[in-house]
Protein backbone atom coordinates (compact mmCIF):
# COMPACT_ATOMS: atom_id res chain seq x y z
CA UNK A 1 0.00 0.00 0.00
CA UNK A 2 1.27 3.44 -0.86
CA UNK A 3 -0.31 6.76 0.03
CA UNK A 4 0.62 9.64 -2.26
CA UNK A 5 3.00 11.98 -0.43
CA UNK A 6 0.57 14.88 -0.90
CA UNK A 7 -2.01 13.01 1.18
CA UNK A 8 0.18 11.52 3.91
CA UNK A 9 -0.40 12.42 7.53
CA UNK A 10 -4.18 12.48 7.15
CA UNK A 11 -4.93 8.99 8.45
CA UNK A 12 -5.70 7.55 5.02
CA UNK A 13 -3.32 4.59 5.35
CA UNK A 14 -4.65 3.76 8.81
CA UNK A 15 -8.26 3.97 7.60
CA UNK A 16 -7.52 1.64 4.68
CA UNK A 17 -5.70 -0.84 6.89
CA UNK A 18 -8.40 -0.83 9.58
CA UNK A 19 -11.10 -1.34 6.91
CA UNK A 20 -9.12 -4.27 5.52
CA UNK A 21 -8.80 -5.90 8.94
CA UNK A 22 -12.51 -5.40 9.62
CA UNK A 23 -13.48 -7.02 6.31
CA UNK A 24 -11.04 -9.87 6.88
CA UNK A 25 -12.52 -10.55 10.32
CA UNK A 26 -15.92 -11.01 8.66
CA UNK A 27 -14.61 -13.97 6.67
CA UNK A 28 -15.21 -17.04 8.83
CA UNK A 29 -12.33 -19.21 7.64
CA UNK A 30 -9.62 -16.56 7.51
CA UNK A 31 -7.21 -16.84 10.44
CA UNK A 32 -4.51 -14.29 9.65
CA UNK A 33 -3.26 -11.56 7.34
CA UNK A 34 0.30 -11.41 6.03
CA UNK A 35 2.27 -8.53 4.55
CA UNK A 36 5.82 -7.49 3.99
CA UNK A 37 7.49 -4.14 4.35
CA UNK A 38 10.82 -3.01 3.00
CA UNK A 39 13.32 -2.65 5.83
CA UNK A 40 13.91 1.02 6.54
CA UNK A 41 10.32 2.05 5.80
CA UNK A 42 9.85 2.98 9.45
CA UNK A 43 6.59 4.92 9.09
CA UNK A 44 4.92 2.00 7.32
CA UNK A 45 6.27 -0.49 9.85
CA UNK A 46 4.98 1.64 12.75
CA UNK A 47 1.55 1.84 11.13
CA UNK A 48 1.37 -1.91 10.60
CA UNK A 49 2.57 -2.59 14.14
CA UNK A 50 0.01 -0.18 15.59
CA UNK A 51 -2.71 -2.13 13.75
CA UNK A 52 -1.65 -5.41 15.33
CA UNK A 53 0.86 -6.80 12.83
CA UNK A 54 4.02 -8.44 14.20
CA UNK A 55 7.32 -9.17 12.47
CA UNK A 56 7.93 -12.89 12.11
CA UNK A 57 10.86 -12.93 9.72
CA UNK A 58 13.27 -11.00 7.55
CA UNK A 59 14.54 -11.86 4.10
CA UNK A 60 17.91 -10.33 3.32
CA UNK A 61 18.49 -9.07 -0.22
CA UNK A 62 14.82 -9.69 -1.11
CA UNK A 63 14.59 -6.77 -3.52
CA UNK A 64 17.10 -5.17 -5.83
CA UNK A 65 16.65 -1.83 -7.51
CA UNK A 66 19.49 -1.06 -9.86
CA UNK A 67 22.58 -1.84 -7.76
CA UNK A 68 20.92 -1.45 -4.34
CA UNK A 69 19.72 -4.33 -2.19
CA UNK A 70 16.80 -4.16 0.25
CA UNK A 71 15.67 -6.54 2.96
CA UNK A 72 11.99 -7.37 3.48
CA UNK A 73 10.36 -7.87 6.87
CA UNK A 74 7.43 -10.26 6.95
CA UNK A 75 4.54 -9.40 9.25
CA UNK A 76 1.42 -11.23 10.41
CA UNK A 77 -1.83 -10.20 12.08
CA UNK A 78 -3.89 -12.96 13.64
CA UNK A 79 -7.61 -12.43 13.45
Amino acid sequence: MVVDPAFRGRGIGRALLEALVARARALPDLASLHLWVTAGQDAARRLYSSCGFEVYGREPDALRVEERSYDQEYMIRFL
